[in-house]
């Protein structure tokens, strides 16, 4: 708040005009010296949403401590939600923190995990990114994003691959998949097959 207004022990100042749904205060240091950047003179008025950065405001919540009611989700996005509102597309941020968050706990919880322990592992982690059908197309086009890798072969020390990393190794796999399967053939060959009774006792 003390970026906005000028506060006075800690509360706003009395405003200096009100208005039929607002109040006007007198603003906070932070804000003049951007008005002054912009070029913005003392009585003027601009829609100043566009030029609120998120170092202008926070978001707080208080902790959840019931596992019941726990928010994995807004736990995730809480603390970086000033960035979200204000980037230019903060559906595709919110996921990009998202992917960040879980893929850190699922790392930690597989390196802690004695289940893990000497096993090879590839754990990949991307943002599926949704593209409307255009008309005439039945479903959506999805591309997925590659963000970081967790590999372990269970002789050599583990390692972590970054973004850049994953994508120079990703793109150098060949196309050419022998253990692919034609999934229309394998429903039809189900369709097919003899059915299996199962009896309940």
């Amino acid at each position: 708040l003390e970026k906005i207004v000028q506060l006075n022990n800690g509360q706003p100042s009395d405003p200096i005009r009100s208005l039929s749904t607002a109040k006007c205060y007198r603003g906070g240091d932070h804000i003049q010296s951007l008005c002054d950047e912009l070029g913005i003179s003392e009585g003027s008025q601009i829609a100043i949403g566009k030029h609120l950065g998120a170092e202008f405001f926070r978001y707080k919540r208080a902790a959840l401590e019931d596992p019941v009611n726990f928010d994995q989700l807004e736990h995730n996005l809480i603390n970086p939600m000033s960035w979200i509102v204000t980037s230019p597309h903060p559906m595709l941020t919110a996921a990009q923190v998202n992917t960040q968050a879980e893929f850190d706990r699922a790392y930690r919880s597989i390196v802690k995990a004695p289940g893990y322990k000497n096993k090879k592992l590839i754990f990949i982690s991307g943002l599926n990114i949704d593209i409307s059908p255009n008309e005439g197309q039945l479903f959506p086009l999805t591309k997925f994003v590659p963000w970081a890798a967790y590999i372990q072969d269970g002789r050599n020390e583990p390692y972590l691959l970054e973004q850049g990393e994953l994508v120079d190794l990703l793109s150098k796999q060949s196309t050419e998949n022998p253990d692919e399967i034609d999934m229309e053939s394998a429903i039809e060959m189900m369709e097919k097959a003899q059915e299996v009774k199962v009896h309940l006792a």
